[in-house]
């Protein structure tokens, strides 16, 4: 089972708890660079968290929910530059050669 989450749900430390003891997390990493792109391409509006453009927020909702990102990631991905064939490959290889049933080691 794949459960993609929003990247909120790591800002509740319930919610990090839960993810810890129950599944393999996985951190998906782009550049904010590269998250604007996608979220000025994207058709569908986000709603703002701050106020602000929801792409330019980006930086500042980064900064605050990557530490919970690191805490509760079993596997860190560096996705830059790749296609979606090329992610679902080394992830596939990460997974077959990481711990099941877990998260909150390092990547």
């Amino acid at each position: 089972l794949v459960l993609a989450t929003s990247g909120g749900v790591v800002e509740s430390a319930k919610n990090r708890a839960a993810l810890s003891r129950r599944a393999t997390c996985v951190w998906l990493r782009v550049t904010v660079e590269e998250m604007q792109r996608r979220l000025r391409a994207d058709p569908s509006p986000r709603p703002s968290l701050t106020g602000l453009d929801p792409a330019e927020e980006l930086a500042q909702v980064v900064e605050r929910r990557e530490p919970y990102y690191a805490e509760v990631s079993e596997i860190d991905l560096d996705c830059r530059g790749l296609r979606v064939e090329e992610i679902a490959k080394r992830l596939a290889l990460r997974l077959g050669h990481g711990k099941r049933g877990g998260c909150g080691g390092g990547a």
